[in-house]
């Protein structure tokens, strides 16, 4: 997860809905430093969280985390191979 660009779209998207942090905070149960430091990119959201991150601001988990394409199992086990033995 790229912490930095994760947490410049939760802030994007939270500005757009016209909320504070307070107020995401107070929906998703965590804290306003919390949410703070997500934004910042000081730290990210626990995966447990991102599910209903995601489902507040209807998106994918995907598009939260700046996923633009599925990757392919094939490409993922290339990687892998090429990283061990080459």
């Amino acid at each position: 997860m790229n912490t930095a660009k994760t947490g410049s779209f939760i802030s994007q998207l939270r500005k757009e809905k016209g909320l504070t942090q307070d107020q995401i905070a107070e929906v998703l149960g965590a804290s306003p430093q919390t949410i703070s430091r997500w934004e910042t990119g000081t730290s990210c959201p626990d995966i447990t969280m991102l599910p209903a991150i995601a489902s507040y601001f209807d998106i994918t988990t995907d598009e939260l985390l700046g996923i633009k394409k599925p990757v392919k199992k094939q490409k993922i086990l290339y990687k892998l191979l090429k990283e061990k033995f080459i």
